[in-house]
């Protein structure tokens, strides 16, 4: 009996050491492919790295290859290419390394991954500050805030990208950073924190002149979206700062940037629509509305904010007044905002135990008409927008 206890336990013995043998081995496997990518890398031999991660799609390894400490310093394959800034834009291959680098992330490379060995733990986005590779800096840190990891952004890195908006990636960061606060990674409130000679963020735009009409096309309009998106976030258009007294527009006016003067102007119908709405929460005034549809046909966005204690659209207002059950021209103004482009979906940032990610404006006439009712016809309206069929009245039997 004693004996063939000692089999048994010589058996299993042997088979962890398989299984021991098996897992080195593969770990071998996926060490020896990282560095054959990572050699690649140093040899600038681009076509290779993008042909090595394309052939990675599907494979079971290919995560433990991506972040295989196989280069120098324990470094994985994202922190090489971060090494080697691979998204310097003076480079002739820069299409297909930024197609490397994608390849990469999609494969499940880890941007919080630290080298293993280095004095500095760094990781890739540390990789590029620490050897100065000021673009692979900025587009792996955009990627990052993009992917909602690493640091919350700051009001320190929008300064930067706005000052240097021309330079390589400070538009794609800047748009990054407003992606993190939709997220609610980064609080919206650095948009107004002072920073240089106390100007907050739409000031610092007024000063770099962001709308001239001499900028190309193309990159004038994602400014422009950028601007609108940190408008609606929250940055303030009345903002005074603290040195001058001036606002956004007259810090542009100041300093000679006509443009963006009169883009700014054109921008600041929305807080007076949010104004309007709110002043009429019993959907009473047909001055309101008639002042409300004007705003909107000049250009006033039913989704701004003005970072209110609950974050709240014109159009969230709108609803939760009761502004279409009212009819007639207060109906006009909710019809016309939806003919504007709201987002139905855009969440406010009252978070009731029901709704913890905040609500959308559906939710707000659902709670109203949990409470004391009152908005049927409008919670009908944004279902029948939305595609929600609404669940038919249940059958009554009153004759029983």
């Amino acid at each position: 009996m004693q004996i063939l206890r000692l089999n048994r336990v010589a058996s299993g013995l042997l088979f962890l050491g398989v299984l021991l043998s098996a897992h080195v081995a593969h770990t071998k496997l996926a060490r020896e492919r990282a560095r054959e990518i990572i050699e690649n890398i140093w040899d600038n031999n681009v076509d290779a790295v993008v042909s090595a991660l394309e052939g990675l799609k599907g494979d079971p390894q290919a995560k433990e290859v991506i972040n295989n400490p196989a280069g120098d310093h324990g470094r994985a394959i994202l922190h090489e290419m971060a090494r080697n800034d691979w998204a310097y834009q003076g480079d002739d291959k820069l299409d297909k390394k930024l197609k490397a680098i994608n390849l990469a992330l999609e494969l499940g490379a880890d941007m919080e991954q630290e080298e293993t060995t280095g004095s500095g733990h760094l990781t890739p986005v540390g990789v590029a500050k620490e050897f100065g590779k000021t673009s692979a800096k900025y587009y792996l840190r955009a990627k990052e805030l993009e992917k909602g990891v690493g640091p919350a952004a700051s009001a320190e890195e929008w300064e930067d990208a706005i000052w240097n908006w021309d330079e390589a990636w400070q538009i794609e960061h800047f748009e990054a950073i407003l992606k993190s606060i939709e997220m609610g990674k980064t609080p919206w409130q650095i948009l107004k924190e002072p920073r240089d000679e106390e100007r907050a963020a739409l000031h610092m735009m007024g000063r770099k002149d962001f709308a001239s009409k001499t900028t190309k096309p193309a990159t004038l309009t994602r400014r422009q979206k950028a601007v609108d998106k940190a408008i609606a976030l929250g940055a303030d258009l009345y903002q005074k700062d603290k040195k001058n007294k001036w606002t956004p527009r007259d810090q542009a006016r100041e300093s000679g940037n006509s443009d963006t003067e009169e883009y700014f102007l054109n921008r600041e119908p929305y807080r007076q629509l949010l104004k309007v709405v709110v002043e009429d929460k019993d959907a009473t005034r047909p001055d309101r509305a008639e002042r409300a549809i004007q705003l909107l046909n000049e250009g006033a966005l039913p989704d701004g904010t003005r970072g209110d204690l609950c974050h709240r659209t014109p159009f969230h207002h709108a609803i939760r007044s009761g502004w279409y059950e009212k009819g007639g021209r207060h109906r006009e103004v909710v019809e016309l905002m939806v003919a504007k482009g709201v987002d139905l979906n855009k969440r406010d940032d009252c978070k009731p135990a029901d709704y913890p990610n905040g609500q959308r404006p559906l939710d707000t006439v659902n709670m109203v008409q949990e409470g004391d009712g009152g908005l049927t016809q409008t919670k009908t309206y944004l279902e029948g927008l939305m595609g929600i069929k609404s669940e038919p009245p249940a059958e009554t039997t009153w004759w029983k």
